[in-house]
């Protein structure tokens, strides 16, 4: 089992006391958005889970004649077959050291206030891995200009045509908040033609949503994160079918585990992850890619 880089940070003393008897502020981080949207596989015994989707035998068919009395057994063999995908797990973890010093010093609790900042941390990362498997998608709409309303109804249109939908998927869109605000301000220089569309909710979206959600744009419930990333002057959105494009195999998120280590005066605050992702049925995502 592969184990990713492990980051060690020491709190000073002096500072990180002063500014915990503050009023405690979260850190600003990007939208969580990529969790919900993955097929989750159960837990298992191994560090590989195998995903299984049915291959397409076509849609040929034997004519049967009651005078001949046709025996579908001579006939050709229609060959049933599946796909396999893997997902491997890799653990990941991060820690740091909470001094004696500090814990004493503070007027907080300062041991919870650094478990969840860990947390909060190892929760980025599964984000950022979960987006680098889904920039893997094979088929893309747009490019390295302006986005668009329309450019982005097209990629909804290619995985139409692509049959997405007939097996009662829903869609969802993973935007960077760049393309959201191309698009946006794309349907703001068009309200006209919004505002006599009544299954458009456009305040909802043209304002801004702190959850990340920003809106359904023509049935697709769409959310932006700053994780979603860029390659060639262009971000990597994504619409797919939620719950069947992609997989992820968990076997635990962001565990936390305390060890005290008196050579330091301190107790070390460990937490650790353990999944792997899979691109189980590239048919199932279009790529929305626009200028940076």
């Amino acid at each position: 089992m592969a184990t990713t880089v492990t980051s060690l940070t020491q709190f000073d003393d002096t500072a990180l006391a002063a500014e915990l008897e503050r009023d405690v502020q979260r850190e600003l981080r990007p939208m969580r958005i990529f969790y919900n949207f993955m097929r989750h596989a159960p837990a298992g015994n191994s560090t590989v889970f195998t995903f299984v989707k049915l291959d397409d035998p076509g849609n040929t068919v034997q004519d049967i004649t009651e005078s001949t009395a046709t025996d579908l057994a001579s006939a050709n063999w229609t060959t049933l077959a599946t796909t396999g995908v893997n997902a491997t797990t890799a653990q990941h973890g991060v820690f740091t050291l909470v001094t004696d010093l500090l814990t004493k010093i503070s007027i907080l609790d300062v041991q919870p206030v650094v478990v969840g900042l860990l947390s909060r941390t190892m929760a980025e990362a599964y984000d950022v891995a979960a987006q680098a498997k889904i920039d893997d998608f094979a088929n893309t709409t747009g490019g390295a200009t302006t986005g668009s309303l329309a450019r982005f109804l097209t990629t909804i249109t290619a995985l139409e045509q692509r049959d997405v939908g007939s097996t009662g998927e829903q869609l969802v869109s993973g935007l960077h908040p760049k393309q959201w605000g191309d698009i946006r301000a794309d349907i703001a220089s068009n309200t006209g033609a919004f505002l006599a569309n009544d299954q458009v909710n456009l305040p909802a979206m043209l304002g801004p949503k702190m959850d990340g959600f920003v809106g359904e744009v023509f049935g697709v419930p769409t959310f932006i994160s700053t994780t979603i990333s860029s390659a060639s002057s262009a971000y990597q959105g994504w619409i797919m079918a939620a719950g069947k494009a992609y997989g992820d195999y968990n076997i635990w998120l962001e565990k936390v585990a305390l060890q005290r280590d008196e050579s330091r005066v301190s107790t070390e605050v460990i937490v650790t992850s353990c999944y792997g992702f899979a691109l189980i049925d590239d048919n199932r995502v279009q790529g929305y890619r626009s200028t940076t």
